[in-house]
């Protein structure tokens, strides 16, 4: 009898110590962090892209880890890279405000605004490499603001849904780097994709500061005719 009355309170005992770390245990996994940027430099991981950010030194490289919806402003004198890394960054209003000699690089990923522009450039840079970048509602994907200050660097497969906005002394054009031209194209809204349609040349790009429609940057050798190309307005 006293044998199992002891197994008996032994098995009681085991019962009790395992219910009474049962909340301590869903406790810890409920509060557990998700990380969801990393510092390339030094691997630190983050909890938002915006505590990387404000870690981050200058020529550090950022990668995202998932996707994230942040807002947030750069200020001014800093320069790093920030690599999507396939994923998409999005947000409300302004997803992205570049401050002044701020110089920033965003690559490999999308960056899209639910209601407002995608990136506000105040008198920075931005530098865009294979980036699909969407502005919301009637805003432009990217808009520069301050001419003699703002610069926006672009190359192949990149895509500013919106369209593009730039000071009134300068066109759209002034923007392009050598051997480029800009094309309309497709955006599927469901999939998120964009397709460049690389023959419809926007002329107007030649001539104005603005462009309401889906821009892509595509690679041009001026074929010229009678001393014009179709890419150019006249």
């Amino acid at each position: 009898n006293n044998l199992l009355k002891k197994r008996f309170f032994s098995i009681i005992l085991t019962i009790a110590v395992a219910l009474s770390m049962m909340p301590t245990m869903a406790w810890a996994d409920e509060t557990e962090t998700t990380m969801v940027a990393k510092n390339s430099i030094n691997n630190k991981e983050y909890a938002t892209l915006q505590a990387a950010i404000n870690d981050a030194t200058n020529n550090a490289t950022i990668q995202l880890m998932q996707n994230v919806k942040e807002s947030f402003t750069i200020e001014s004198g800093n320069d790093y890279t920030i690599d999507l890394n396939g994923h998409t960054w999005s947000g409300d209003e302004d997803v992205l405000q570049i401050m002044q000699q701020s110089v920033i690089t965003l690559k490999n990923g999308k960056l899209v605004s639910n209601t407002g522009r995608g990136i506000y450039v105040i008198s920075g840079t931005v530098k865009l490499e294979n980036m699909l970048v969407k502005g919301g509602n009637i805003t432009p994907a990217i808009e520069l603001y301050i001419s003699s200050y703002s610069f926006l660097e672009i190359s192949d497969d990149t895509f500013l849904i919106g369209g593009l906005k730039v000071p009134t002394s300068k066109t759209l054009a002034d923007y392009l780097p050598s051997g480029k031209t800009f094309v309309t194209c497709t955006y599927n809204e469901t999939t998120g994709e964009a397709t460049a349609n690389s023959t419809d040349f926007v002329t107007t790009a030649y001539t104005l500061n603005e462009y309401t429609g889906n821009l892509a940057l595509v690679s041009h050798e001026h074929q010229f005719t009678d001393g014009k190309c179709d890419c150019l307005a006249r």
